[in-house]
C-alpha cells in the first residue's frame, strides 16, 4: 500500500542528521575526538552522521585535495558517512545538501569553543536554508598550547610535516591511520608546501624553531 503525503511528512520530519563540517588539513587525533562525539551524539539522537570535508586548496593552509582528504576520512573514520560533494563549500550548503536527502532537523557538533561563532551564524537562517530545526553540541574546549588530544592541532602538523618531522606528524594522526596513509599525507603536504629537505631534525631552523615560526604565522586549523 503506498504511503500517504502525511506519512512521507512525518518520516522526513522523523530524519535527523547529525554532521560536522571541518578543514581537515590534514585530519588529526584531535579530529578523532570530534568524529566519537558525531557518532555518539548520532546514536543517542537516533540520526545520521555526516562528515563534511571543505573544499578550500591551497598552498599554505590547505595542502590536501577534497580527493585526497575523502580517501583518507574514509579509511579512519568508517563509522560515519563521508560526504564527498563539491557543492558543499560552506556549512550553509552541506545542511542544503542534507535537506534534499529529506532531512529536516540536525544537529551540528563543532569544537566548544565555536558553539557561540556557529548559533550567531547559522540559526538565523534555519528556515531559509529548509531545517525545522538546527541545535549544536560541543566536542570538547579547544587549546591549541595543550598537549595530546586538545593541542594537536592540524596546523602543529602542516608545521612538522614543512620541518621534515614525520614522527610528530604521524604521532597526531588519527589511532586507524596506517603508517603508509600518514606518510602519503606528510609527503603531499611537503610537496604542495613546498618543503625543503634540508630543514631536517639537525637543521638549526628545523624542529623547534621553525615550527614555532610557522604555528605563530598559522594559529589554529
Amino acid at each position: 500500500m503506498s504511503k500517504t503525503f502525511k506519512q512521507l511528512v512525518a518520516e522526513a520530519k522523523a530524519k535527523h542528521a547529525v554532521l560536522t563540517f571541518g578543514r581537515f588539513q590534514p585530519p588529526t587525533i584531535g579530529h578523532e575526538k570530534l568524529v566519537g562525539v558525531l557518532a555518539d551524539t548520532a546514536k543517542r539522537k537516533g540520526g545520521t552522521p555526516f562528515l563534511f570535508p571543505s573544499r578550500t586548496n591551497d598552498k599554505k593552509k590547505n595542502p590536501l585535495t577534497p580527493k585526497a582528504k575523502v580517501k583518507f576520512l574514509k579509511s579512519v573514520f568508517p563509522q560515519v558517512t563521508i560526504v564527498d560533494d563539491a557543492g558543499s563549500k560552506t556549512i550553509f550548503q552541506a545542511l542544503e545538501y542534507l535537506v534534499k536527502k529529506g532531512f529536516k532537523t540536525a544537529t551540528i557538533v563543532v569544537g566548544g569553543d565555536r558553539i557561540g561563532e556557529f548559533e550567531k551564524t547559522v540559526v538565523p537562517y534555519t528556515k531559509e536554508i529548509g531545517m525545522d530545526n538546527i541545535d549544536f553540541v560541543g566536542a570538547g574546549a579547544r587549546d591549541p598550547d595543550a598537549t595530546g588530544v586538545e593541542g594537536m592541532s592540524a596546523s602543529k602538523l602542516r608545521a612538522a610535516a614543512l620541518d621534515g618531522d614525520f614522527d610528530t606528524f604521524r604521532s597526531g594522526m588519527p589511532k586507524r591511520a596506517s603508517s603508509k596513509d600518514s606518510k602519503m599525507l606528510y609527503d603531499e603536504i611537503r610537496k604542495v608546501m613546498g618543503a625543503n629537505e634540508e630543514y631536517g631534525k639537525d637543521n638549526l631552523f628545523g624542529t623547534t624553531a621553525l615550527r614555532k615560526k610557522y604555528e605563530r604565522e598559522t594559529p589554529g586549523q
